[in-house]
């Protein structure tokens, strides 16, 4: 497919005010999207609530969590383990950034389809720095962190393993050849391998133009040469693994430029880029960076973030991807006659 030859489908759902935010995190579980934290600088605001978006009822509602009751925090990370569990790790709040972890267990009442949350806080062993702007993501029962910034400002690059069963941390050997010092860079883990690309250079604060592959078989590290419709250099931006292809959406090159709003897709297994184009409409997603992004159902849900404007969406977008484009254009163009 050549570049711009497909075009997605967009519509939108409205947030409630106080959900409009951006260094948040979103996770999938089951049809609800888990959105938790982060800050509204518009307003002066820093959160710790929690609220779930029913994507089949297209309702949502805060949700009161009980148990251990988990600090305000932003630029932290939330990843769904054992099938209806969410790991809270890292974070920061003003000038205090965390090396905590929290896990929230999530359960569907059958009749009346409310969910409800409780909160633990998790007593790790072994010894990793807090830290905030990483990357997290769940591999065969456990948690893998890398990159980020500690509580100093100085950016970290090692690669550490949680065991989920022992809840204990240990720093892992990589060969290869490895990024800088990366931090808000774009990351997804797709099948047995992580993926980084771009991000801020920690040596120099320039944004990285570079994209590298993780092996989790071998832990080996491996610059991406791919082809194609290749996205420009990027920090802030999502990457998000669905059906075996790996979405970009959003990010921009500095804090003043203008942010991205085109969506590229990298296939993993020809190593090879497409840019495409979000259908002209009103109702187009923004350029932004800090938000969220999941795949659900053919679709990607984006949430928050921080425009060009300097003004946070109050928009809940669903793009449409392949499969779905065309039933919701037929779907659209019948609605117009």
């Amino acid at each position: 497919m050549e570049s711009g030859d497909q075009k997605l489908v967009s519509s939108f759902f409205t947030a409630k005010d106080k959900w409009t935010r951006m260094c948040h995190t979103s996770t999938l579980y089951s049809h609800f999207v888990i959105t938790f934290a982060g800050q509204n600088p518009e307003e002066g605001n820093e959160y710790t609530d929690l609220c779930a978006l029913d994507l089949e009822a297209d309702t949502m509602e805060t949700i009161t969590y009980t148990g251990d009751k988990i600090p305000v925090r932003s630029s932290h990370s939330a990843n769904l383990f054992d099938n209806n569990k969410i790991l809270i790790f890292g974070g920061v709040k003003e000038r205090e950034v965390y090396q905590d972890m929290y896990v929230l267990t999530l359960e569907e009442n059958a009749e009346t389809k409310k969910l409800t949350v409780v909160s633990k806080k998790i007593e790790t062993k072994g010894t990793i720095l807090s830290r905030h702007n990483h990357y997290t993501f769940v591999y065969e029962n456990a948690l893998y962190s890398y990159g980020g910034e500690d509580k100093k400002g100085d950016p970290q690059q090692g690669l550490w393993k949680l065991d989920l069963e022992n809840w204990t941390w240990s720093e892992l050997k990589t060969s290869g050849e490895k990024p800088k010092f990366l931090m808000k860079t774009a990351n997804a883990l797709c099948g047995h391998k992580a993926y980084f690309l771009g991000g801020i250079d920690g040596e120099d604060e320039s944004v990285a133009d570079s994209f590298f592959s993780l092996d989790l078989k071998d832990l080996k590290w491996s610059k991406v040469k791919s082809s194609g419709t290749v996205p420009k250099e990027r920090m802030g931006a999502t990457f998000q693994e669905y059906k075996n292809k790996l979405y970009l959406f959003g990010g921009n090159f500095t804090d003043d430029a203008k942010s991205f709003d085109d969506v590229h897709i990298f296939d993993p297994t020809t190593e090879s880029w497409t840019r495409v184009q979000v259908r002209q409409t009103k109702e187009d997603p923004v350029g932004r960076i800090y938000h969220t992004c999941v795949g659900y159902k053919n679709s990607l849900i984006i949430w928050g973030g921080f425009d060009d404007a300097s003004y946070i969406p109050t928009e809940i977008f669903k793009i449409v991807l392949e499969g779905g484009a065309n039933e919701e254009k037929e779907e659209n163009e019948e609605d117009d006659e």
